[in-house]
Formats: C-alpha cells, sequence, structure tokens
C-alpha cells in the first residue's frame, strides 16, 4: 500500500482544543515548535522516568508535571497542573526558593535543597534543578527536574550530629590506614596538639608521637592484630615539639575490604600530675615521721639550752667576755631553732597557727631580710587590692625565704628576681588538688640557669638537689608549709632562661585578727602549774619564771596529775591563775582532752599551751576553745615573757 492510501487511512493527530491560540500555530516562515506539542511529547517521554519532572509557565504554574512526581507528592493524576511550584515548597524555605528561581530567570545555573509538602501534610527532602525551556520553543518556562533527597539528607544529618558529637569529645579521636595516615580527626586530635584540622591529616601518626615510643607503636600494632583491641600508655609531641603523656586505647576495623586502626587518646597530664602529688606526699610522709622525731626532741633539748643560757646571762655583767660568749652561744641556738621549726613545719603541715594578714609587707620584709647584703635584688609587682591571708607569718615567711634562696642560688653571677603579687580565680582543680575559689597568686621569677626537664617533676621531693653539700630540703619545706596553709606551689623553668614559682594562697574570708593590748601584770604571788611530760622542760620553764619573778610554781608530768592538782588547789580556795600546758601530751589524757576538763572544773581556767608546731585545730580558734596564748618551743625568756603580759580575754 502506498504511502499516500495510508495517509488517508490514518489522518493526522490533532492537538487538544486549548482556546484559541493561532499564534503559537507553527508556520512555514518560522523555524518555532508548538509547545504544546512539545509538552504532550515530554509528557509521554517523562512518564516511564523515575525522576519526577515537571514543566512551568513563565509565571511559576505548572503545565506538565510526570507521574512520579505526582505520586512523590500525592497527588492524582493531573492533580498538579495549574498549581505554583512555590506553592509546592515548604513556608520556610518558601523565600529562598523564589529567589532561586529569579536567579535561574537570569541564566545563573545552580541547585535548590529544600523541603516540600504533601498532601498529606508530611515533608521530604529534596533537589531541584530547574532550567529555561529552549529559546525555539517559543514561551518562556522552565524545565524542572526533581530528586528526593530525604534518606540521604537524613544520613548527612546523622553524620553531621556524629561529627559535633566526635568534635564535642575532651578526648583524641584518630582513624589512620594501616601506613599510619590518617583519615578522620576530631576536634580535640588538632586542637590539643597545636594543629589545624588540615595539618592533622596530612601528617602521619609517627609525627605526633614522641621518637622514643615510635618502637613501642609498632609493637603494639602487632599485639592489635591479634587481639582485635588493646591499651597502653606512651607520650605524644605537640607541634611545637612538647610533650604530654597520653592513655591509648586501639582497635582494629575492617570495611569495604580494608582494615583501619581506630584510636581513643586521653591526655594523662592531670592524672599524672595527681599522682606525682601522691607519691611526693607518700614520701613526705615517710620523711616527716622521721623530721619530727628528730626536731621533737631537739625542741626539748633546745628548750633546756634556751632556758639556762637566758638565766646565766641574766646573772652575769653585760660587759664580761663570758657573756659576749654566751650570746654568741644564744645565737647559734637560735639559728638551731629555726632549723627545728622547719623540720616541725615539715613534719607537720596540717594547722599552722594562723591569723588573717597582709601579704604584702611580709613579702617585701622577707625579701629584704633574706637578700640582704647579696648581689640580687627584687623588684616588686603587687596588686594595690591584693586580699589577705590566713597565715601562720613565721612559717610562711620560712617558706617564702626558701624559694627566694633558691631564686638567688640560681644566679650566683647576681641578678634580679621579679615577685608579682595578685588575686585570682581558680576553677575546681585548674591548680592540681585545690577547690574552686578566690586565692593570692605570688610568682617569684629569677632569670638564673633554669631547672632541667627531666628534674622538674622532683625538685619539691625530700633530700633532692642538684647542689653538692646541700641537704636539698628548703623546697620541700616551703612546698610542705603552703600546703599546711590550704595552698599549693608550682614552677615553671626553660633550661638557661629560668624559672618561676607559684605560691597559691587561699584568700582570707575573715577580718584580719585584732592584736591583744599588753599590760604588765604583778607577777608576785601570781600561782601556776606547768604541764609537760618532759622534765627538762618543767625545769627549763621554772627557771624562767622564777627569773620573771614567778615564785609560785608548780609542775605535772601528765594529764591525771594536772586535773588532780588544778582540783584540788581549787576546792583549797588556792586555785591556779596561769596553766600552760603541752598541747602534744602523750598518753590519756592529752592535751585537748584536759582543756575541756579544765574548762568543765572551772569555766575561768586561764590555759596557755605550749608546744612545737601544731596539728590541731584549736589553735587557729583560740577563743571558742577557751585558750588565751599560744608559746611555741623552744622558747626564750622574752617570748614568755611577751606572753605572760598578754591580757588574756574574758
Amino acid at each position: 500500500m502506498s504511502n499516500e492510501v495510508k495517509a488517508k487511512k490514518e489522518p493526522a493527530k490533532q492537538l487538544p482544543a486549548r482556546g484559541k491560540q493561532p499564534e503559537l500555530i507553527a508556520s512555514p516562515s518560522r523555524k518555532t515548535v508548538n509547545p504544546f506539542i512539545y509538552l504532550d511529547t515530554g509528557c509521554k517521554i517523562c512518564q516511564f522516568l523515575p525522576l519526577s519532572i515537571c514543566v512551568t509557565g513563565h509565571n511559576g504554574e505548572l503545565l506538565m508535571a510526570n507521574p512520579h512526581m505526582e505520586s512523590m507528592l500525592g497527588y492524582a493524576r493531573g492533580g498538579l497542573v495549574g498549581k505554583h511550584l512555590s506553592s509546592l515548597v515548604s513556608e520556610p524555605d518558601r523565600k529562598r526558593f523564589k529567589e532561586y528561581l529569579s536567579c535561574i530567570s537570569r541564566g545563573q545555573a545552580a541547585a535548590f535543597d529544600g523541603e516540600m509538602v504533601r498532601t498529606d501534610g508530611g515533608k521530604i527532602w529534596v533537589s531541584i534543578n530547574a532550567l529555561p525551556l529552549p529559546k525555539d520553543a517559543d514561551i518562556p518556562g522552565l524545565l524542572v527536574t526533581i530528586n528526593e533527597i530525604t534518606d540521604f539528607k537524613r544520613v548527612i544529618d546523622e553524620l553531621q550530629l556524629g561529627s559535633k558529637l566526635l568534635d564535642a569529645a575532651s578526648d583524641t579521636i584518630l582513624l589512620r590506614d594501616l601506613e599510619g595516615n590518617f583519615i578522620y580527626a576530631n576536634q580535640a586530635a588538632y586542637l590539643t596538639r597545636g594543629y589545624t584540622r588540615d595539618e592533622l591529616l596530612k601528617a602521619n601518626i609517627y609525627q605526633i608521637v614522641a621518637p622514643e615510643y615510635h618502637g613501642l607503636i609498632e609493637e603494639k600494632v602487632r599485639d592489635l592484630f591479634k587481639k582485635g583491641e588493646i591499651t597502653f600508655e606512651a607520650h605524644h609531641l605537640k607541634k611545637d615539639g612538647n610533650k604530654f603523656p597520653v592513655e591509648v586505647h586501639m582497635k582494629l576495623l575492617e570495611t569495604g575490604g580494608r582494615k583501619y586502626i581506630l584510636s581513643v587518646i586521653h591526655d594523662a597530664s592531670q592524672r599524672k600530675k595527681m599522682e606525682q602529688e601522691l607519691y611526693r606526699a607518700l614520701k613526705m610522709e615517710s620523711v616527716a615521721l622521721i623530721a619530727g622525731g628528730i626536731a621533737s626532741r631537739f625542741n626539748t633539748l633546745l628548750t633546756h639550752i634556751l632556758g639556762n643560757i637566758n638565766v646565766i646571762m641574766n646573772e652575769i655583767e653585760p660587759e664580761t667576755q663570758i657573756y659576749h660568749l654566751l650570746n654568741e652561744t644564744d645565737k647559734s641556738v637560735e639559728h638551731t631553732r629555726e632549723l627545728a621549726r622547719q623540720l616541725m613545719a615539715f613534719s607537720h603541715s596540717g594547722s599552722p597557727v594562723k591569723k588573717t594578714a597582709t601579704v604584702a609587707n611580709l613579702l617585701k620584709d622577707t625579701a629584704d631580710f633574706v637578700l640582704s647584703g647579696s648581689n640580687v635584688f627584687c623588684n616588686f609587682f603587687i596588686n594595690e587590692s591584693l586580699h589577705k591571708a590566713d597565715i601562720d607569718e613565721g612559717l610562711f615567711s620560712q617558706a617564702v625565704s626558701n624559694v627566694l634562696i633558691n631564686a638567688s642560688q640560681a644566679m650566683p653571677k647576681g641578678g634580679i628576681i621579679d615577685v608579682r603579687a595578685r588575686n585570682v580565680r581558680l576553677d575546681e582543680n585548674e591548680v592540681s588538688g585545690l577547690p574552686e575559689g578566690d586565692y593570692i597568686r605570688i610568682s617569684i621569677e629569677d632569670h638564673g640557669h633554669g631547672i632541667a626537664t627531666a628534674d622538674l617533676a622532683r625538685i619539691f621531693d625530700p633530700y633532692f638537689t642538684t647542689r653538692q653539700g646541700r641537704l636539698g630540703l628548703g623546697l620541700s619545706i616551703a612546698y610542705s608549709i603552703i600546703h599546711g596553709h590550704g595552698g599549693n606551689i608550682t614552677v615553671d623553668s626553660q633550661p638557661g632562661k629560668g624559672s618561676t614559682f607559684h605560691i597559691y594562697l587561699p584568700a582570707a574570708t575573715g577580718t584580719e585578727t585584732r592584736k591583744e593590748s599588753a599590760h604588765k601584770p604583778a607577777s608576785h604571788g601570781i600561782k601556776m602549774l606547768i604541764v609537760d611530760d618532759e622534765a627538762v622542760i618543767r625545769n627549763a620553764g621554772g627557771r624562767l619564771l622564777n627569773k620573771l619573778g614567778y615564785e609560785r610554781v608548780e609542775f605535772a608530768a601528765n594529764g591525771l596529775e594536772a586535773l588532780g592538782k588544778y582540783k584540788e588547789s581549787l576546792d583549797s580556795g588556792s586555785p591556779f591563775e596561769i596553766v600552760i600546758l603541752d598541747l602534744s601530751l602523750p598518753g590519756s589524757p592529752g592535751g585537748r582532752e584536759v582543756i575541756k576538763a579544765l574548762l568543765k572544773i572551772d569555766p575561768g581556767a586561764n590555759i596557755m599551751v605550749s608546744g612545737g608546731y601544731f596539728d590541731e585545730p584549736i589553735l587557729n580558734d583560740l577563743n571558742r576553745y577557751g585558750v588565751k596564748g599560744v608559746l611555741a618551743k623552744p622558747f626564750k625568756l622574752e617570748e614568755l615573757k611577751l606572753l605572760l603580759q598578754e591580757k588574756p580575754e574574758g
């Protein structure tokens, strides 16, 4: 059959009636394509594609939508035609979508990711790509493809959330291949080491591990292949070369036929510091037991020696040779007494006899005294509004003295020591072992030879010294005294550049202790009781009191004897007017129990306590416990005289 006959039997299909639109019909004189033929043909093609496709007019009205798009949004066949595309976009994204369409109309190619709304109110994530219709279509409009990415977006969101969670972790998290190249690093990984993320990802495992641990890493990786999971300790390197201790937990992972190593790494610096503090404390405790025994015996002997020297010196003329010899001996004993006091401070760091005081003047006075006559000088930088502190002035001055002496010895040719003091607010454990609160930070900086890195961890250990012929107790004693005040002492040092010691003292919460007014009571006729288990102390004390004019002095060697004598004197109508009691009285009842019993017998008892160095809360609140004064052993005649001149509070 000819083509002509076939043409007669199958007339050409007419376009659907859409109203009169003669201007859109193609003519031989115009090389344009009727857009409705274009759309109709497109529909037939697009209805088979697993992709949402639509065509809009110049005003955004949908002229055609394929079945996949209708199904995706829940519309019936033909239900989208006539709707505006922007109305299908969720309200929060609509303004942005209109701006996107405007960009497309200006010829700027781009994609839009956002949410579209289904007929049931549900929302789906889509990626929209719009292109202008070909120019030969002779109609302004857009060809739009829409790809649902809800599942993809959920995965991306989960990955982003996971990444944020990993970045929020304080521990380092690293993923690397078996060659040591990093594939993933969380925020802690690069920030704690001083890198950017890109810098760290370009690095290799051996660039962040201290060289001495490279062999260990290789050994541990071999173990990892046997066990699948291991934990060990090492040292890592920061970008600037500084080392820090770490705890590493490794796990072997396999995906896509390849093996990877996941490492979770904890910075162990704080734990190591606490371990060092504990180790130092245990060492100090063992040494303190010995030091305390020696110091206690020293105090007993020195009290006896000082007492006798003072009595003899008061009996002879000051111009004689014997007097001068005794005076020199007295000065030597005074130095020995200070050593004993330091040993007692070292052995009992619990409760110094504290009062609220201004630290600034004490710092200056101590520095002037320690450095007097030397070729080392101090520059002071002290905050004018510096807090007060509750301190034992003598012991605190001794601690500062020891640090200053160490600083001056680091500069044998002389130099400048910078002493700074300011108020600081510390967070919990910002400085090892210290609770949150207000502190005074005293920094003592020398410009000497510095401390070797290997020695920094031992600088406060008892008997540790780098100087020949030295005892090595100065900094240990300073450490013990400051800890006894509820503070801490740390050190920063660079070999060849000097060292800086930082002393942290808790700021006082109360007001400055009021000084007692002094008077000179008549000594004659006053009845006194000395309670001490050491006969030499009782004898020395008796002689000193006699020298001061106190003739009615009795003694007790233990708590029971003291209570018996006191009750007996009270019953006889001739009570003791002053009791000087050894607070560290051994046996039962001890010093504290004797005080309570005396006050029960006589609430008006005038009790003074003596001792070498006290580890008793009583001495931080004397009035509360009924104690009128404190006498530190070994004591001299003048110190006993001053104590007895203090007016007891009623």
